[in-house]
């Protein structure tokens, strides 16, 4: 503000110039954007990475939400160019993430293979995206409708323990599971 005589003349900056851009940070939906940016024309802005999100792995930033690789890409830095950029238009980079998943794989109980000597299969295994629960009703559907009574963490035949499996623990890492069962349901 200016003061000219006994009256103010009120002067008004336009921010949005043709010498700065906004910089914009899209992490589609996972985790903390970084707070946007601003850059001079000309200067190197060398892009932030998100904070880190259980069970995904960020890839780098790209152009278009759906993180078409491009030479160049992943972006690890931007320069804005009054030829290239319009500085009325926030520039905007995507987050590629990539999700962990864990195996699981699944064995038959010591128990099973007594009471059901005609079992074909001895070992299989699941992918399962990190966090996600493990069922019965997955199991049967992963060893092909096989009949589920039960899902043990360990077991031991001759001490006769068995730690039961909780279908509401989210699969963080690698594990076995052991499945009690029957038939094939058809």
């Amino acid at each position: 503000m200016m003061k000219s005589g006994s009256s103010y003349l009120v002067i008004y900056a336009d921010v949005a110039n043709s010498d700065y851009y906004t910089i914009k940070y899209d992490v589609q939906g996972i985790g903390t954007a970084p707070e946007s940016e601003m850059a001079k024309a000309g200067q190197t802005v060398y892009l932030l990475t998100p904070d880190s999100v259980p069970g995904y792995v960020f890839e780098g930033w790209y152009g278009d939400a759906a993180c078409t690789p491009q030479p160049g890409t992943p972006f690890t830095e931007i320069t804005p160019t009054p030829e290239m950029d319009d500085p009325n238009v926030p520039i905007v980079v995507y987050a590629k993430w990539r999700q962990l998943t864990s195996t699981v794989t699944l064995k038959h109980s010591p128990v099973t293979s007594l009471r059901y000597p005609f079992i074909t299969w001895t070992e299989a295994s699941m992918t399962v995206p990190y966090g996600q629960t493990v069922t019965k009703d997955d199991v049967s559907v992963a060893l092909g409708n096989f009949e589920v009574s039960g899902l043990y963490n360990d077991y031991s035949i001759i001490l006769g323990f068995f730690d039961k499996w909780s279908e509401d623990t989210p699969v963080t890492n690698n594990c076995t599971i052991y499945v009690d069962g029957g038939s094939a349901i058809y």
